[in-house]
């Protein structure tokens, strides 16, 4: 009886072992299959989770310079709105204080044997400055310019067209002559990070560089020489180099109000990448509560 009862047990075990052991081997792979899946949503997730801190990045980015720029315009026009302050010296200047963007009136003579020409640049928006060809490119004249009381200062006189970068192709103008100029004050700004090195030797600027200029202009100055950009008074004038006018300095490649829309832009974009990646975390285990 008893052996009867052990080969019984022995077919029945033989018959359920093989379930049992299917049954355990489909759970398992079921269980490593949902959990690979969990995985693989998450990392989707986080994939659609960088690009939404990359955009909120730019998007604060966009509005420091939005910032940035409402100040500095708030700044240019404060100066600008004040009267024209007359300088006979380079003395007089400097006492006065905080003077970038005001505007300075002075006599004396221009070095027009001595010029740098900094470029490409493209026409000033000016009135004077419209023309059939507006979309040219030219350069920025520098030049140095001795006041009548003693001292000498840099002058950007303005733009003139590649057309007549050879000094030749311009009229010529006394050098001796007593001559006054409206301009105004400047901190040249910082060449960005894609802008050439300067190449003086080779007769190449790209950005301004007052310490280099003087040395280039062998000024002899024992301090920093001063910059200035003239600006237009004759609108009716379409004599080059043509000076920029103060309405030029209100203006912007991209104004305030440009920022704000492109911060506005990358936000939106942060804001959609940041609803996919929960969107997508929400299915997977990672997700759910």
């Amino acid at each position: 009886m008893r052996t009867i009862y052990s080969r019984f047990n022995a077919i029945r075990s033989g018959f359920t072992n093989p379930i049992k052991t299917r049954f355990s081997t489909m759970c398992t792979s079921t269980a490593e299959q949902n959990y690979d899946r969990s995985q693989k949503t998450q990392r989707n997730g986080f994939i659609l989770f960088v690009p939404g801190v990359i955009a909120c990045g730019c998007g604060v980015w966009q509005l420091k310079r939005m910032v940035w720029k409402q100040g500095l315009l708030e700044k240019r026009q404060l100066g600008l709105k004040q009267e024209p302050i007359p300088i006979t010296s380079i003395e007089e200047f400097s006492a006065i204080s905080d003077n970038e963007y005001k505007r300075f009136v002075f006599s004396g003579k221009w070095d027009s044997e001595k010029e740098i020409l900094v470029g490409p640049r493209s026409q000033p928006s000016t009135a004077s400055a419209k023309s059939n060809a507006h979309s040219e490119t030219g350069f920025h004249l520098i030049s140095p310019f001795y006041l009548s009381n003693g001292g000498v200062i840099l002058v950007n006189r303005g733009w003139i067209s590649s057309k007549i970068k050879d000094k030749k192709l311009r009229p010529q103008k006394n050098s001796q002559e007593m001559t006054t100029v409206n301009a105004v004050h400047r901190i040249p700004e910082k060449p960005g990070s894609f802008v050439p090195l300067n190449e003086p030797n080779k007769g190449n600027w790209f950005f301004i560089d007052t310490n280099a200029m003087t040395s280039y202009f062998d000024l002899n100055s024992s301090s920093q020489v001063p910059y200035f950009e003239e600006i237009c008074i004759d609108r009716s004038n379409h004599e080059q180099p043509i000076p920029k006018s103060i309405d030029d300095y209100n203006h912007f490649s991209v104004s305030p109000n440009g920022h704000a829309g492109y911060a506005a832009t990358w936000f939106s974009l942060a804001g959609g990448s940041f609803l996919m990646t929960y969107s997508v975390l929400k299915k997977s285990k990672f997700g759910r509560k």
